[in-house]
């Protein structure tokens, strides 16, 4: 007979499913050991209809950002509407989402970024570079 005291790994509790006869069986399930809310930010790219260009932004509501871009309530987008979401990325630190828009931003963070969109680039040529 086997225990079934859960393990504890890295914030997460590896927990026995059990069958009817409360009986382990081989596989298992993965379960949040914290109650705590959890939240995703994002890193995001924009492309300008108007003018070809492109906007890297952070937020914790993708949603609601990219509506309020394509709103034109943002002073930094609003000239250049309408916009396009090509690509975004999923953090569960608001550190991390951050440190990597600041990378994007960066020359380095821009290649990467041509790089990882080439095909759609090819498809959508732009007047301006990431």
């Amino acid at each position: 007979m086997h225990s079934h005291v859960p393990r504890k790994l890295s914030g997460f509790t590896w927990l026995p499913c059990l069958d009817s006869n409360q009986e382990p069986r081989k596989r298992l399930r993965l379960t949040r050991s914290r109650v705590s809310m959890t939240y995703v930010f994002y890193v995001y790219l924009l492309r300008s209809v108007a003018d070809d260009g492109f906007y890297i932004g952070f937020s914790r509501d993708l949603k609601r950002r990219f509506s309020e871009h394509k709103r034109g309530i943002c002073f930094a987008t609003k000239r250049r509407r309408p916009w396009k979401l090509i690509y975004y990325e999923a953090y569960t630190e608001r550190e991390d989402a951050e440190k990597r828009e600041r990378y994007l931003k960066s020359g380095a963070g821009r290649r990467l970024l041509r790089h990882q969109l080439g095909h759609y680039l090819e498809k959508f040529p732009s007047r301006s570079n990431v």
